[in-house]
């Protein structure tokens, strides 16, 4: 079994590369990437450089944050719940 964090869980820390930072300090081994600040963080970040700024604290992706809102939603917030389940994979290939 290894230590992991839940991002979801500082979500008033400022940013991504901060939590790491924290996460790595603590002993964590593992987190759980939160969709929200993976989002802001690919707004001037490509894939690869998740990756490696995940790596570069010695930390390995244990799970993905949930899909909040999934059971008994209208079409327009189908249509979110899909693309949020698309960048899912995208984040799982890239960094699990």
């Amino acid at each position: 079994m290894k230590l992991c964090y839940n991002l979801q869980t500082c979500m008033t820390n400022p940013s991504l590369e901060k939590d790491l930072e924290l996460c790595e300090k603590a002993g964590f081994e593992a987190v759980e990437i939160n969709f929200a600040k993976a989002r802001e963080y690919l707004k001037g970040h490509s894939m690869e450089q998740l990756e490696s700024l995940i790596a570069s604290h010695n930390l390995k992706v244990a799970t993905l944050n949930a899909i909040f809102e999934i059971n008994f939603c209208n079409e327009k917030e189908w249509t979110r719940v899909t693309d949020e389940f698309r960048f899912a994979c995208e984040l799982g290939q890239a960094c699990i």
